[in-house]
């Protein structure tokens, strides 16, 4: 299924992921994407925001030694790893927001 020309003749995505892999990106390119509904434009202000990860297993090779994500350190899980940085997404969004400022 090509999503991006579904995207462009539909506005929407299809319902089941695509479980199609392995498979060479040169015919039939894998594609991540999601849609966030903001609703009709108005004079509102409106936000959201879409979590993303990727655990790449053995981050690193320090002397030799393969070492996993700096995350992993206190022994997370990914997805507790997930609810936290959720969980601490408005602290970090007001320090950004606060050191742009100055």
């Amino acid at each position: 299924m090509d999503i991006r020309r579904t995207w462009m003749e539909q506005g929407s995505l299809p319902k089941k992921d695509d479980t199609q892999m392995p498979r060479s990106v040169e015919g039939d390119c894998p594609v991540m994407a999601a849609v966030l509904d903001f609703g009709m434009v108005t004079s509102e202000k409106k936000s959201d925001f879409l979590v993303l990860a990727y655990d790449d297993i053995v981050s690193i090779e320090y002397f030799h030694q393969q070492l996993p994500g700096y995350w992993k350190r206190d022994g997370l899980t990914m997805g507790q790893m997930l609810l936290l940085a959720i969980r601490e997404y408005p602290t970090i969004k007001k320090l950004v927001l606060d050191l742009t400022k100055n």
